[in-house]
Parts: structure tokens; sequence; C-alpha cells
């Protein structure tokens, strides 16, 4: 370098050496397709748990023997809690009462679908002197298959039923085990005596459990007239439609009754 010269200043801190940054590697094909494969994986669970399993809160305010202004504060004070306890879970919910259009405290719950009926107007002319029971859960079944009707419920939707009077346990057990395994079963249902309260696989709860819509819709409300037991005619049709392996049968429901802490199944 001749004296006086001014080095030339290097383009690194580290010498004079010039050095060229690599280019990162493009990802490979195979990464990508799997990444593109979870992704929308992940966006189709969501869907399906979103957009297929609803649940349905039945009600009759104007029952026999009742007080309707004490039976609409029931259903008003344990949808809405249930409602609420069951927030974060991915479900739809439907409220259907059958006496009548007219506003009720039912209008004032937030966050579900509501659908009110006449069916409680339905009477029993036949001559059977036990069908009373029957009646009552026959309209029960005519107002479910009503709201699936009305709102257009898909063939593959799961369809669960909850006695509006009835509250949950929180956590709700039940349901979370449903959303969990919702793909590998068609029927989640309790197979029980209420009177012995002892396991009968031709007797069941009706007043939580699930069936998916393709096996409801084959039901016909009537035979509930047939029979003392609903619950034995609702049994009997599940297991002569629904495959075996497609039934879980639930241990714990975690049903409350009104004002009452413990769980009755």
């Amino acid at each position: 370098m001749v004296p006086g010269e001014v080095a030339p200043k290097c383009s690194t801190q580290r010498g004079c050496v010039t050095r060229k940054r690599k280019r990162a590697a493009p990802p490979s094909k195979t990464k990508s397709r799997t990444c593109v494969f979870r992704f929308i994986l992940f966006c189709t669970q969501i869907l399906v748990l979103q957009m297929t399993i609803r649940l349905i809160f039945t009600s009759c305010i104007a029952a026999r023997h009742a007080d309707p202004v004490e039976r609409e504060q029931i259903y008003y004070k344990t949808i809405r809690a249930s409602v609420k306890a069951m927030s974060g879970l991915p479900i739809e919910f439907y409220i259907v009462e059958n006496s009548g259009k007219r506003r009720t405290l039912l209008d004032d719950i937030s966050g579900v679908h509501l659908l009110y009926t006449d069916t409680n107007a339905i009477k029993y002319t036949g001559s059977n002197p036990d069908a009373e029971t029957g009646l009552k859960a026959m309209k029960e079944m005519i107002d479910i298959l009503r709201v699936c009707d009305v709102f257009e419920f898909d063939e593959e939707d799961i369809v669960i039923k909850l006695t509006g009077r009835y509250g949950l346990q929180n956590p709700p057990t039940f349901l979370e085990n449903l959303i969990e395994n919702e793909s590998k079963y068609d029927v989640f249902m309790k197979f029980l005596n209420i009177s012995t309260m002892s396991y009968d696989p031709m007797d069941c709860v009706l007043g939580l459990c699930a069936i998916r819509y393709k096996y409801l819709q084959e039901f016909n409300p009537k035979y509930m007239l047939e029979q003392l037991s609903s619950e034995k005619v609702f049994a009997a049709f599940v297991r002569r439609t629904v495959p075996q392996e497609r039934i879980l049968e639930a241990t714990h429901l975690g049903l409350l009754l009104p004002r009452e802490e413990d769980p009755i199944v």
C-alpha cells in the first residue's frame, strides 16, 4: 500500500473477506404437504364438532297438576345455568316449549334457538289406562323431531336430549365424553331401570341421552303409547336399529333434580 493511501473498508466486521449469505433451503414438499394436511384435519375437526352436536332442552310450562309460574321459573333458571356451564363446549343449543306460542322467560335466555309448539294440546283418545305416561313422552319426542325438521338438522348430526328441569353437574362429564368420542359412536345412553336403579340393557334414562339424527328420524313417537314404559320402548328401538359397536353405554350422566345437589344418575 502506498504511504498515505487509505485502506478500503471491509464489508464485514470480522475481516475484509466478503461472505455471501447462504439462502435458506426451501421446505421440502413432504413437510409442506404434512403441514397442510394437519391444518385441514384440525379445521375439519372443529367444523364437525361445532356443526353436528346439537342439544335440545325440552320444556312444558303448562303441565297438568303443576304451577305454571313455578315451572317457568325452574326452566328459566335451570336452562340458563346449564347453557352457562356448557358455554365452552362446541354445542348448538335449542329449547322447545310445547304449550303454545307466546312470550315467556325462555325468550330471555341468550345463546339458544327457541321454538314453541302446540303439542301439549294433543289428547289421547284410546282405551289404554296407562297411556298417560306414554303420551307425555310421545309429545316430547314429537317436539324433538320438530326442532330437527325446523332447523334442518343433518343426518350425521348428534342430537342430545336434555329435560329442561334437570341440571347438570359441572363439569358436564357426559357431554365431554360425547364430544371426545363423537366419531366412534352413534348413541350415548345410560341403560338403567330407574325403579330398581339397576342395569337393564332393555331400559334407559331419557332425561339425558344422545343419538345420531339418521337413526332418530326413523323413530315413530306413537310407539311410546304401546307400553307402560316409554324408556323400554326407546331402548328397544336403539337396540334393533343401531349396531351394537356404535352404542356407548354411559356409566354416569350427572343429572340434577331441581333444587337438588346430588346427581340422580
